[in-house]
């Protein structure tokens, strides 16, 4: 099963033997489904800790939202280009086309604001200003909102338009 595998990724229609970049990018998008919930629950639990550190100020709390949204932000960006690789060359019927293009682009933005969350909490490490933190909750709870956001995007594509409030 293996050397079929590896001689899909190498030959062409044909049976040439070069490397067949179309079919390897497609394999690596393949990864995209098994990452993706990662960030997600990242993010997601980044908010709530924070949400509960201010009501519960301590280490524990400030500590674990700091280790998520570091995380989430390592991980973002590739599962992001793991999402680009996936839908590469794919179209989608009607309005799920409209559906594909958001949810792509939700997910680089997303990516993208991880980064920014990330280096606004390193940044009220090292400063412990507390405009630096208030600015780190807010991006934060946009952030949570992204994430969600783009995930229910994802999931239209996955389930079917309105999956989420059909009855």
């Amino acid at each position: 099963m293996g050397g079929n595998f590896i001689k899909i990724l190498l030959a062409d229609a044909a049976g040439a033997s070069h490397i067949n970049w179309l079919a390897i990018i497609h394999w690596i998008g393949n990864f995209h489904p098994v990452v993706l919930h990662f960030p997600i629950a990242m993010i997601t639990m980044a908010g709530i800790a924070e949400l509960l550190n201010t009501r519960h100020p301590g280490s524990l709390y400030a500590n674990s939202s700091r280790f998520m949204i570091l995380t989430a932000a390592i991980v973002t960006l590739p599962n992001a280009l793991l999402g680009l690789a996936l839908g590469y060359e794919v179209s989608y019927p009607g309005p799920l086309s409209d559906v594909f293009w958001w949810h792509g682009a939700c997910g680089f933005t997303t990516a993208g604001f991880a980064l920014f969350v990330a280096w606004l909490r390193e940044r009220y490490e090292r400063s412990r200003d507390p405009s630096t933190l208030s600015s780190y909750r807010t991006w934060l709870a946009f952030l949570v909102l992204l994430v969600l956001s783009t995930a229910y995007l994802g999931g239209e594509m996955t389930w079917g338009l309105n999956h989420f409030f059909k009855l």
